[in-house]
């Protein structure tokens, strides 16, 4: 679920513009790095972890007839303070990774050279 969703948020926000205009002054390094980390955090993460916790949810309701003692708005909100960090550390970890093998891999050396 969370990579058909990260999918489809893919296609409708232009998530490399947006950290572009939202970097486009600053020096290659770990700030932006962390800037553009924590964007596409801010992007993907909250509509993720609503679907997950969402699911979640129903599904012990639907299993405990409604007699689940749970709260779904401290459940939810925990569950973002956790993604938010792990997501932030995971992006800014594997995105330059990814991004490396990617161009490598189509015949582009990162830096810019071919």
């Amino acid at each position: 679920m969370s990579l058909i969703i990260s999918l489809i948020i893919g296609e409708i926000v232009p998530v490399g513009k947006v950290t572009e205009s939202a970097t486009r002054n600053m020096k290659p390094g770990f700030a932006k790095r962390c800037v553009e980390s924590l964007i596409s955090d801010l992007i993907y993460t909250p509509v993720i972890t609503l679907a997950m916790v969402s699911f979640s949810y129903i599904m012990v309701m639907r299993r405990s007839h409604g007699q689940a003692d749970l709260h779904f708005l401290p459940m939810f909100l925990s569950s973002l303070a956790v993604c938010m960090i792990v997501g932030f550390i995971l992006i800014f970890i594997f995105t330059p990774v990814y991004m490396k093998s990617v161009l490598r891999k189509n015949g582009i050396q990162p830096g810019g050279r071919r």
